[in-house]
């Protein structure tokens, strides 16, 4: 693997931060459409969006489990050779 290549898998690292950025966009729309009397239910679509993106997140989260790339960067070294 190169070190610039992208795997599906790394999609997962960065997948919180995706669907927080999702959510903000939504809130922000929805802030300019409703009306000002219901817009006290964004809070609660809010906390519901972010309740559901910390379910996802520990769905989906395996820290037991090693990139590829760090297990390259880890291989042993070969010993110095020791020239007289």
């Amino acid at each position: 693997m190169f070190p610039g290549s992208f795997e599906p898998s790394m999609f997962l690292a960065i997948l919180p931060e995706i669907l927080l950025f999702i959510l903000a966009l939504i809130i922000l729309a929805l802030d300019l459409i409703i009306t000002e009397e219901r817009r006290a239910n964004l809070g609660w679509l809010t906390a519901g969006g972010l309740a559901f993106i910390i379910g996802i997140s520990l769905a989906v989260a395996r820290p037991g489990i090693e990139p590829r790339q760090l297990k390259l960067l880890r291989a042993k070294p070969e010993p110095p050779c020791l020239a007289r």
